[in-house]
């Protein structure tokens, strides 16, 4: 099995609401086009059981399988940040990652809010 690391935090969350399973899943989104999120109750029909944790049941679709080795998601306000030996390159935000090296991806929002003076 995987080795996964889930912050606190949403361990937490996840125990007082009652949570047994949880997909994992990535989406196009954000400036390095990889975002990821968690659906929780999902019909597991479809899915792969990744992990049986003592607390909860992890799954994942067999696309998104193979990339979720040695990772860890960490919840920062409305938003998981995804880390992982896989990811190659990541946002200057740090919320949206690629698996495919393309350097430090910079938010154009961001240059448009220096150029304009915002900070």
């Amino acid at each position: 099995m995987s080795n996964i690391n889930i912050d606190k935090n949403t361990i937490s969350d996840l125990n007082s609401r009652g949570i047994k399973n949880i997909k994992v899943f990535f989406y196009s989104s954000g400036c390095a086009w990889t975002k990821v999120n968690i659906e929780e109750n999902p019909d597991v029909s479809d899915l792969e059981l990744l992990e049986n944790l003592d607390w909860i049941n992890i799954f994942a679709s067999k696309e998104d399988l193979t990339k979720l080795k040695w990772w860890t998601i960490t919840k920062v306000m409305w938003k998981y940040i995804f880390s992982s030996q896989v990811v190659k390159s990541r946002c200057g935000c740090g919320s949206s990652f690629s698996f495919e090296d393309k350097g430090k991806v910079l938010a154009l929002h961001k240059l448009k809010d220096l150029k304009l003076g915002w900070k």
